[in-house]
């Protein structure tokens, strides 16, 4: 579809300022052990850029989407997908890491996740909300 504009009055192209995505979270002790690897890792490839938080370390699981605005309906429709998910814990096991100029190190990591979050970030900003956290239920952790 064609757009006219007047000239003088083109319309902005509005760079997506808000991501939704769904994670898996480490609980704190593991979270703990990350950070201690990721410095290690940092200092061992000499990397310069800073870590994230401790906080903030997530396994990305789905990317819903990036928006100038979040939109209300995609949050509520990521939110009644995930409430009805049934399935137990799982284990996620990464046999190695690496950073993002492709030097990689061999320090495995393994993080049983219990639970998915639904996240609303901030682009640029390390900032983010909490849209939902949806306990996975079922018999056990699976393998």
């Amino acid at each position: 579809m064609t757009r006219l504009t007047l000239p003088g009055f083109e319309a902005p192209t509005l760079a997506p300022r808000h991501r939704l995505f769904f994670t898996a979270m480490p609980d704190p002790p593991t979270a703990a052990h990350m950070a201690r690897m990721a410095g290690r890792l940092r200092s061992e490839m000499h990397i310069v850029a800073p870590l994230l938080r401790t906080g903030h370390l997530h396994i990305t699981l789905q990317h819903l989407g990036d928006f100038e605005h979040a939109p209300e309906v995609i949050v509520a429709r990521a939110c009644a997908a995930a409430a009805s998910i049934d399935v137990p814990p799982f284990i996620v096991t990464f046999d190695r890491i690496s950073s993002f100029s492709g030097q990689a190190g061999r320090w495995p990591l393994v993080l049983t996740v219990c639970e998915l979050t639904l996240i609303h970030s901030w682009l640029g900003k390390t900032c983010y909300g909490i849209n939902g956290r949806w306990r996975l239920r079922g018999g056990g952790v699976s393998t």
